[in-house]
């Protein structure tokens, strides 16, 4: 069956009393590809550029106009982050070896024994509200499909959107695909978004890449 027109929604999914006794998530893990670097709000962002390119290393070489733009990019996102003043999310961009721009976000809520439960927000739920229209005047989202896969490790709802802007005077597109997946076994969920700066930033197929991230993941659940 092809990515798109999938359908979303099953019956028989456990009851809110039942998933109020499953146990919380502790750690969750998955794989990503070189270039990937976790926005760190424990420092300066100065620092935190400083330890970007640290692990770059000297043979990813920018010339000083480029190093400008892509520090201008890496700056917006850690002031976006630290505006949003979520202490259980994480935020990650992606910069591939050789490139001299940004080519995708990434958000993530809800790992950690602490995360926030979320019993109501069943697979069907959050199918339902994952394609919603957005409210935001500025930005006219096209939904071009959602889908569900079952993995061993648990059920996750897809969507991807192409997000059209127009902001005084300019106008741009990004790509992005949003994830909720349910741990089998778990009364947590996990929010997911990758997000591109423009359209074929991350290659011709940005819903794959995100899929098989979300195929990889493996999860450790709360023995308390």
């Amino acid at each position: 069956m092809g990515w798109f027109g999938r359908r979303v929604g099953r019956a028989g999914e456990q009851s809110f009393e039942e998933r109020q006794k499953l146990p919380a998530i502790d750690d969750i893990n998955y794989n990503i590809e070189p270039g990937w670097f976790a926005v760190d709000l424990a420092v300066p962002v100065e620092q935190w550029l400083d330890k970007v390119h640290e692990v770059r290393g000297p043979g990813w070489k920018l010339n000083a106009d480029q190093l400008e733009v892509l520090d201008g990019e890496l700056r917006r996102v850690y002031a976006n982050f630290a505006a949003m003043n979520d202490p259980l999310a994480t935020v990650a961009v992606r910069v591939p070896p050789g490139e001299a721009h940004m080519t995708c976000t990434s958000f993530f809520r809800g790992n950690g024994a602490n995360g926030p439960d979320w019993p109501q927000a069943s697979p069907d739920n959050y199918a339902r509200e994952l394609v919603k229209p957005d409210s935001d005047a500025r930005v006219h989202v096209d939904t071009v499909g959602s889908w569900r896969d079952e993995f061993e490790v648990g059920t996750c709802v897809t969507a991807y959107f192409l997000m059209h802007y127009h902001d005084g005077g300019r106008q741009w597109t990004e790509e992005r695909v949003s994830c909720g997946y349910f741990p089998h076994g778990s009364r947590q969920m996990i929010e997911f978004a990758f997000t591109t700066p423009a359209v074929g930033a991350n290659g011709d197929d940005f819903p794959m890449l995100v899929r098989e991230m979300m195929q990889s993941v493996t999860v450790k659940l709360d023995k308390a």
